[in-house]
């Protein structure tokens, strides 16, 4: 049975109307999917900042400086070094896509290498300022005398920051620092 005109109209408009509607609905999935597509990519940035950051905090390195001899009129020299952190994330959305992104962070870490002098017993030197004779090498030890500035004193042994020294009949440690090859009080 052939439809007539109007009925054909009404197939046609219904039709029509079906297709705009799946129309409309695949845009909003198109709109849903690239909403999480943008969080994703967020989170993921959020991630990578964090891990940054945690990656720099925990690959500080320690900048004090360790001596095992003390300089008595050395030299410094400084020298930079350039530390490169790699930190990779990788996020899934629910529709299972997946995104990888990779950041580097360059740190400049500073580091100092001190020339070494020598230093014989026996040798003179000078105080630079009013120093504690102390009876161990540490800032807690007791003090045994306390020294005048540009006082020549009897260098025993230097031992790490600190140097044994002879001063009128006492012998102690006295900060390495403190003490000079000239007398600058003359």
């Amino acid at each position: 049975m052939p439809y007539d005109e109007e009925t054909k109209r009404l197939i046609e408009d219904r039709k029509k109307k079906s297709e705009e509607k799946k129309e409309k609905q695949m845009k909003k999935r198109k709109a849903a999917v690239a909403g999480s597509g943008v969080i994703v990519a967020l989170l993921v940035v959020v991630i990578v900042i964090v891990a940054s950051c945690s990656a720099k905090k925990d690959a500080t390195p320690d900048t004090s400086v360790k001596k095992e001899t003390t300089i008595i009129g050395g030299v410094t020299e400084t020298s930079t070094e350039v530390v490169t952190t790699k930190v990779t994330a990788k996020a899934d959305s629910q529709t299972g896509a997946g995104e990888t992104t990779q950041a580097e962070s360059t740190t400049a870490v500073e580091t100092t290498t001190v020339a070494t002098e020598t230093v014989k017993a026996g040798t003179k030197r000078y105080t630079t300022d009013m120093l504690n004779l102390r009876k161990e090498a540490n800032k807690d030890s007791e003090v045994v005398v306390q020294i005048d500035p540009g006082e020549q004193v009897e260098v025993i042994a230097v031992v790490g920051e600190w140097t044994n020294i002879k001063y009128n009949g006492n012998t102690g440690y006295v900060l390495s620092e403190y003490l000079s090859n000239k007398n600058k009080f003359d």
